[in-house]
């Protein structure tokens, strides 16, 4: 069985009834959650019992009908019943065109018609009474004008026109009374201004203190205004050839769409970090990378960014797919306050485009050990082979230059950072990676065995002897190792030491 939504926020929709039930209401821990400010927090619930599904109100404040009228206890449901819940309304069934129609209300009970009124018993008639002789009054006529004035007298008492109250009030008044009722009429009518200027001074009040506040809020705003105009008069001009990082930007993506496989690729710099991202759906390659960047090198990165003249280049006009693949390359670099951003689509790069780009990915590859994975997974693989033998020529002839050893330890982590997204992993990776370590044991003894040379020749005084051996320590180790600044403040001390023996 199912709960369809036939009226309300979800209507449409539908539910499936499980045992052993269901809950509805407002919460979200229900099963059927109603977002509706006329449902309770846990309104009603579903009970299977039996086979057969029972409705249930859990004292809900609005409460629960069913098929447009209210339940008060537990109530089996069948197919087609609508359930009605503030504004949601749901239908029970298995379809929702199994609706049931609403029952007839029963015709009320007949009125008893009402019980006939029996007619008051009739006066008998009075015989008529003979006529008095002429000339000699009757007792009878006597009796009779008497009991009419009696009558009179009686009816008179009661009535308005003669009552005491009203020929009281008809009685003129004296001057003393007059003055007092003028004294209660003044008194009230002063309390009434009383009232009323009370009221209109309030009102007064009440506006003189809208429009002060308003007054001040205005004020308070103008100073607000002068002071931040003055503090803007007061800052020094910035200096865009020597902005930081703050107002140096760089987003480049690229993006390769085929039948068969969609390669995205994106280089952000921003917030003194570098991002790189990659993802080839055909290849199943996703790759995410960040480091933070030192001031330094961002700015040496801003100042190459400048010469390539990428700043003034103008907007391209897209091309056409070529043999089903479409190609779009989007560069935007913010400089100070200078922005461009030029979108590469189907047609070639211009020259400082392309320079920007290369430098980009240079800056991620080579300074800060994040490889350029912009390429397709053949044009990395290609790259790789290429870099794996460039560093197996290097790595045999380590000794023809000391720096070829760091370059050859430098090139097979490019191979493994390159080859890294890959699954499965090229067999060239597993060579790189051994090859890496080999090359970086035989690094470390070197510069272990230099460092102890250059003790040796400084404790026996040989200062020049000294000088070279930490010369070839800057050319064997990586810039970023701690032996390299070490190496680096021993040829400084050192030549200051011999420009004074030579000035004696």
């Amino acid at each position: 069985m199912k709960l369809f939504y036939i009226e309300g926020n979800k209507k449409g929709a539908s539910f499936d009834l499980t045992p052993p039930g269901v809950s509805i209401g407002r919460e979200s821990d229900n099963d059927i959650m109603l977002d509706s400010d006329a449902s309770s927090r846990y309104h009603s619930k579903l009970e299977l019992r039996d086979g057969d599904w029972f409705l249930k109100d859990l004292g809900s404040t609005n409460g629960t009908k069913l098929n447009d009228l209210k339940i008060s206890s537990d109530t089996k449901l069948h197919e087609g019943d609508r359930i009605t819940i503030g504004k949601e309304v749901l239908l029970f069934g298995t379809s929702v065109e199994a609706r049931r129609e609403t029952p007839a209300a029963p015709p009320p009970p007949p009125v008893p018609a009402p019980a006939p009124v029996a007619a008051p018993p009739l006066e008998p008639t009075k015989p008529e009474q003979p006529a008095p002789a002429a000339g000699k009054p009757s007792i009878d006529v006597a009796k009779s004008d008497a009991v009419q004035q009696e009558k009179k007298s009686f009816l008179n008492f009661f009535s308005s026109k003669d009552s005491p109250e009203k020929k009281e009030a008809e009685k003129p008044k004296s001057p003393d009374e007059l003055g007092s009722t003028a004294e209660k009429m003044d008194f009230f009518a002063k309390k009434q201004d009383v009232e009323a200027a009370k009221r209109k001074h309030a009102s007064i009040l009440f506006y003189i203190m809208v429009i002060g506040a308003a007054v001040l809020m205005v004020l308070v705003f103008l100073l607000f205004d002068k002071i931040q105009t003055e503090s803007e008069k007061n800052k020094k001009p910035v200096n865009t050839a020597n902005s930081d990082s703050a107002s140096f930007m760089v987003n480049y993506e690229k993006q390769i769409t085929t039948a068969d496989n969609i390669f995205r690729y994106e280089l952000s710099i921003r917030d003194n970090k570098i991002y790189v991202m990659r993802d080839d759906l055909k290849c199943q390659i996703k790759f995410k990378k960040e480091k933070k960047i030192d001031i330094d090198s961002l700015k040496k990165l801003e100042l190459e960014l400048k010469e390539t003249d990428f700043m003034n280049l103008a907007e391209q006009q897209a091309g056409v797919p070529s043999e089903g693949t479409d190609e779009v390359k989007i560069l935007t670099i913010a400089i100070g306050n200078n922005l461009n951003s030029i979108r590469i689509k189907n047609t070639f790069e211009p020259t400082s485009f392309k320079d920007a780009v290369k430098g980009l990915e240079d800056f991620s590859k080579i300074n800060l050990k994040i490889p350029t994975i912009s390429q397709t997974a053949d044009e990395m693989k290609n790259i790789a082979e290429e870099e794996f033998r460039n560093a197996e020529m290097l790595f045999k002839n380590y000794q023809a230059k000391d720096e070829n050893l760091r370059l050859a330890v430098q090139k097979y982590g490019f191979v493994v950072d390159n080859l890294e997204s890959f699954e499965p992993k090229p067999e060239m990776y597993d060579k790189a990676y051994q090859q890496c370590q080999l090359a970086k044991k035989l690094l470390d003894d070197e510069l272990k065995n230099l460092a102890s040379d250059g003790e040796r020749n400084l404790r026996l005084g040989k200062l020049q002897d000294a000088k070279d051996v930490y010369m070839r320590i800057k050319e064997k180790a990586p810039p970023e190792d701690p032996l390299y600044e070490f190496a680096r403040n021993k040829v400084v001390k050192i030549d200051e030491v011999l420009k004074q023996k030579k000035k004696r």
